[in-house]
């Protein structure tokens, strides 16, 4: 059964997880797997502090857990820093995309900013942001304008204004440049960046909303979209309501991507027909894929539900383009009229 030629199945990953945290050739075999099997993107989680105060406490009570737990249980943290990882991953891949997590709770935007827009530099115009906001309606108003100073620190130069003219000695056009002061309810941030403009205008920006304020977050800044539903009806509602609601906010809904969870486990033929039925009913524009276990399970996935899928007309044989947007079939941002730079709205 062929799909829809206006819509393309997205597929992602989640990659970390799994033995080989800190081995690098483990996750460039893992990344270049996935990439053979024209996957979109590849995605790092991070971890704070926390995560290990709260392992920690959860296991305190036993003395097992200062010998033989410590000994084989890996640590929740043991794992590079995601951007760092990524920037390596950028030089032996091509066309995958690569997103890290960073949570604006732990974070500021500037330098969110420049890390995100370094490495959409670094990688050809492949990098991707997935947005880890809080449900509190405080710290969700401060995640709001935190990604809003952050696009507007992207948009602080026009697409050439940075000409490096070396026989001219002029560095950028002036005309081109939008510095974004921002000062609001939790951030006061003074512009420019000091990077020109991404390769992508932005890098594509992921974020997991399921409550009333995350759906709301999600149309209003993501463009793609996780969600945990594993029910096909209440993953249609869900699919319904996002795009009902982007259209609300006056976006396009075809460039704001549902993307489930997918645990892939079965025989590859009813993985396939698990993707390609909640695909049509329109439950899902693409999925998220978190693998039982690595790097196996993605190498079964690439060499047997792959091969399915691309027969079936669901799944790319070759990428469209270079960048993260080009192959997810994004439009590429144009900067924002110099009025909205100077307020950060």
């Amino acid at each position: 059964m062929t799909t829809d030629p206006a819509r393309r199945l997205g597929l992602g990953a989640l990659v970390h997880g799994s033995g080989g945290q800190l081995d690098f050739a483990f996750h460039a075999d893992l990344a270049r797997t996935l990439e053979r099997g024209r996957f979109d993107a590849l995605f790092v989680a991070d971890a704070d502090a926390d995560a290990v105060t709260a392992q920690e406490h959860e296991h305190s009570s036993t003395e097992h857990f200062s010998t033989e737990h410590s000994r084989t249980e890996p640590s929740r943290t043991e794992r590079f820093e995601p951007l760092t990882l990524l920037a390596a991953l950028s030089l032996v891949t091509e066309r995958i995309g690569l997103a890290a997590t960073a949570a604006t709770t732990y974070n500021h935007p500037f330098h969110i900013a420049r890390k995100f827009a370094s490495l959409d530099h670094i990688s050809g115009g492949r990098a991707g942001w997935n947005v880890v906001i809080s449900e509190h309606e405080l710290l969700h108003r401060q995640s709001d304008e935190f990604v809003q100073v952050v696009k507007a620190l992207w948009d602080s130069f026009d697409d050439d204004a940075v000409v490096r003219d070396k026989e001219s000695g002029r560095y950028y056009d002036p005309a081109g440049l939008h510095t974004p002061h921002h000062r609001g309810e939790h951030f006061t941030v003074r512009g420019p960046l000091n990077i020109s403009r991404p390769p992508q205008g932005h890098p594509v920006i992921f974020q997991a909303g399921s409550s009333e304020t995350g759906r709301e977050f999600a149309v209003r800044h993501g463009e793609v979209v996780f969600v945990e539903e594993q029910e096909l009806g209440a993953a249609q509602d869900f699919y319904a309501d996002i795009k009902a609601r982007a259209a609300g906010q006056g976006r396009d809904p075809a460039h704001v991507l549902v993307w489930p969870r997918l645990t892939p486990y079965g025989s590859p033929e009813r993985i396939a027909d698990h993707i390609e039925t909640w695909f049509h009913a329109r439950a899902a524009d693409g999925f998220h894929l978190a693998f039982l276990e690595l790097p196996g399970s993605a190498e079964e996935f690439v060499d047997h539900v792959v091969p399915l899928l691309q027969r079936r007309g669901l799944l790319r044989t070759e990428y469209e383009g270079t960048t993260l947007r080009e192959n997810l079939g994004l439009p590429r941002p144009a900067v924002r009229a110099r009025h909205l730079q100077e307020t950060g709205r």
